[in-house]
C-alpha cells in the first residue's frame, strides 16, 4: 500500500481492501442530509453507514445463534481511513467482514467503494458481553463457526 501524503507534510499508509476480500456486500445510497456545507459526505455518516453494514452482517451470520441469553455484541471501538471525498447523490457499496477472533473478541474491517473507487476503511472490535453479570465472555463456539463458515477468508482466531 502506497502512503497518502497529507497537506500538513504527514505522510499516512492506508490499508486498500478490494471488494474481492468480503463476503458481505451491503448497498446503499447517500441522503441530502449526509452532505455537510464544505460540499462532502459529512465524516460523522460514514460511521453509519459501517453500522448498517455491521447490523447487516450480525443479522445475517450471528442472528439468533449467539449461543447465549442474556448478552450481547457491543461495539467497543471504531475508526475511519478516509481515502476519497464522497458526494450526494452517491449509490455505494458497503462492505464488512471479520478479520480475527479472541477469547471475547473479535477485529472487523469494513470499506465503502462506489463502484471500484475505495473511499473509506473502517476498522472495529466488537465484544460478546452479558449485560447480567455486566463482564465480557468468551465468543461461544456457535458464534465462532457461524462466523468461520460464512466468510470467504477464514478470520485468524485464538482462544486463550
Amino acid at each position: 500500500m502506497p502512503p497518502q501524503a497529507l497537506d500538513a507534510g504527514v505522510t499516512i499508509a492506508i490499508h486498500r481492501p478490494s471488494p474481492d476480500d468480503f463476503t458481505l456486500a451491503v448497498p446503499q445510497v447517500t441522503r441530502w442530509r449526509d452532505e455537510d456545507k464544505l460540499g462532502h459526505i459529512n465524516n460523522s455518516m460514514y460511521f453509519t453507514y459501517e453500522e448498517s453494514a455491521r447490523m447487516e452482517y450480525l443479522n445475517r451470520v450471528l442472528g439468533p445463534t449467539t449461543g447465549f441469553t442474556g448478552g450481547a455484541v457491543i461495539l467497543a471501538h471504531v475508526e475511519c481511513d478516509f481515502v476519497t471525498q464522497l458526494h450526494h447523490p452517491s449509490n455505494f457499496t458497503s462492505y464488512y467482514r471479520v478479520e480475527s477472533i479472541g477469547r471475547s473478541s473479535a477485529k472487523t474491517e469494513g470499506a465503502i467503494f462506489v463502484g471500484d473507487e475505495l473511499m473509506a476503511v473502517t476498522r472495529s472490535v466488537l465484544v460478546w458481553f452479558d449485560y447480567a453479570t455486566n463482564v465480557t465472555i468468551p465468543v461461544p463456539a456457535v458464534s465462532r463457526e457461524a462466523i468461520r463458515s460464512f466468510e470467504r477468508k477464514a478470520p485468524e482466531e485464538r482462544t486463550a
